[in-house]
């Protein structure tokens, strides 16, 4: 029996690797002779690049580059083997030193100093974040400048935000392609967009810099990703795109897939949402491949029996009896090896009645 595990990551303690791992025990240990396969997943956030760079053998490397205030801010970097470049804008902006992650001018300091290595494109995760500044922190590391009503340019900060009066784009040159992946396509226009310091400041620079590239782009999807950077991005020419396919194709999903007699995923909390997330992603994959799709799941909330829809066949708990969530997130790694055993009996009988 060859059974693929690909699940996401079961937060906020077990990742996605470790989470495969712990499934993987479970199964071996009930069904005999398996063949197991890990491929886990991600949509988009944190872990992405390892997640990418360790699937497509690329290469980790160190960046420094400077705040705003001058201060040095040290963060990694992957280089693939076809020269595109992989960012983790949390991991970048975790590393800014500022706890709110409010300012995303690193980001763009970051994404600035990779255009020296020529790099066929570049690709900004942008999941598991909430920036505060919209994005504009970064427009203005890349070359944006915000003007007060005398034509004077403003440092960008929540101080000077009530100041400014128009935006220009003429510093703008962006090189190389840029890819922004989104775990949720929502935009910026919508209920999810941008947050403090105050979204009606912030809406009103927003709509000076559209002005300026003759663009209205808020409605995109994906806009709103990581508090409105995926909308930062999108000025930039950055086509954006889904955080989960983007990793399902860099990691040998569909070849996984294709082998597979079941398939495995799951995540901590499934929803409506999850349908444009891991799980969804592998449930669509999964159905296209005529592969049995089961999802493993610590919370099954509103919405989740969409994901039948989208090609899960079923639905596997891993709780064992009522727990709170401090026990559960202790609990998780043991608990997903035990739904491993327990779901690998299930498997066993299933093929013996088939046969």
């Amino acid at each position: 029996m060859h059974i693929l595990i690909a699940p996401d990551h079961f937060r906020p303690s077990v990742q996605a690797s470790s989470a495969a791992e712990a499934i993987a025990r479970g199964l071996r240990t009930t069904v005999a002779g398996a063949v197991i396969r890990l491929c886990p997943q991600t949509a988009g956030g944190r872990g992405t690049m390892d997640m990418v760079v360790r699937a497509q053998h690329g290469r980790i490397r160190h960046e420094i580059v400077k705040s705003r205030e001058g201060r040095t801010v040290a963060s990694r970097w992957a280089m693939l083997p076809d020269q595109t470049i992989v960012l983790d804008a949390a991991e970048i902006l975790l590393h800014s030193h500022n706890p709110h992650m409010a300012d995303s001018f690193c980001l763009g300091a970051m994404v600035h100093q990779m255009f020296r290595y020529r790099p066929k494109a570049i690709v900004v995760a942008l999941g598991d974040m909430a920036g505060t500044d919209g994005g504009l922190g970064m427009l203005e590391a890349l070359g944006v400048r915000y003007l007060d009503e005398n034509g004077t340019e403003l440092p960008f900060n929540p101080r000077t935000l009530g100041r400014v009066a128009g935006a220009a784009c003429d510093g703008l040159d962006i090189p190389v392609p840029i890819v922004g992946l989104y775990d949720q396509p929502l935009s910026r226009a919508g209920p999810h967009g941008s947050q403090k310091p105050s979204r009606n400041e912030l809406e009103r620079v927003v709509a000076m810099v559209e002005q300026c590239v003759a663009t209205e782009l808020s409605r995109l999807p994906g806009t709103a990703a990581g508090g409105g950077l995926g909308w930062g991005l999108a000025v930039l020419g950055a086509q954006l795109t889904s955080g989960a396919l983007f990793v399902a194709h860099n990691t040998g999903l569909a070849a996984g897939l294709a082998w597979a007699d079941w398939v495995v995923t799951g995540s901590d909390r499934l929803s409506h949402l999850s349908a444009d997330e891991v799980v969804g992603q592998v449930g669509r994959m999964g159905r296209d491949a005529d592969k049995p799709v089961i999802a493993l799941a610590a919370t099954l909330a509103e919405g989740h029996a969409r994901l039948y829809q989208e090609g899960v066949a079923g639905f596997y708990p891993i709780l064992d009896r009522p727990r709170s969530a401090k026990d559960t997130f202790r609990a998780t790694a043991s608990l997903l090896e035990q739904t491993g055993e327990r779901l690998g009996r299930w498997m066993t009988i299933f093929q013996q009645t088939r046969t």
